[in-house]
Order: structure tokens, then C-alpha cells, then sequence
């Protein structure tokens, strides 16, 4: 089975990501998705309130996802692939393969 996460998913995983270890809630924080041309995908992720900034690196994105994906949707974490992708027309998105 395959998953596809749009970019306002990606941010979606990624403020649950930030704010639950934190104590916060995601709607709390504000990420912002960029990508560069050597650097790929990341994230710079702020609470509104507060406004410690945290670095998201493409793999702490794809851990997003997969913390996200287990721990609202139930699915088992260890069945997950994420590919983390940049498209100028879409965006950063979240290709997911669960291997069942």
C-alpha cells in the first residue's frame, strides 16, 4: 500500500512531531518546509508563544511522518518507507510505502 502526504500534511506531521514531546500543542507551532539545492528538504519549526526555533533535517521530516502516520493513524511504525520529496509545482511531499 502506498501514501501520499501533500506539503500542508508534511507540515501538519511536523508540528505533532515538535510540540508533543514539548508538552505543547501542534497548533502551537508554525513550520516553515524549504528546500535547497545541496542541502534537500528541511524545516525550520517555531512556537507561537515562545518562539524557540527547532531545525528539522530531512530525516527528523521523514520521522515526523512515521510518528505521525503511528501515532494518529495507527499504523505500525517499523511497516513504514518515507521518501521525502521537492517538486517547484507541489512542493515538499511525503511519498509512503507500508510493506505489510
Amino acid at each position: 500500500m502506498r501514501i501520499f502526504l501533500d506539503e500542508q500534511d508534511v507540515i501538519d506531521a511536523c508540528c505533532v512531531y515538535v510540540a508533543e514531546p514539548n508538552g505543547r500543542s501542534p497548533e502551537d507551532v508554525e513550520v516553515d518546509l524549504q528546500y535547497r539545492v545541496g542541502e534537500g528538504v528541511f524545516a525550520s519549526a517555531r512556537f507561537r508563544f515562545g518562539w524557540a526555533e527547532h531545525r528539522l533535517s530531512e530525516q527528523d521530516i521523514r520521522d515526523a511522518v512515521v510518528y505521525y502516520l503511528a501515532n494518529y493513524h495507527n499504523f505500525v511504525p517499523e511497516q513504514l518507507l518515507v521518501d521525502v520529496q521537492f517538486s517547484p509545482q507541489t512542493g515538499v511531499a511525503a511519498d509512503v510505502v507500508v510493506r505489510l
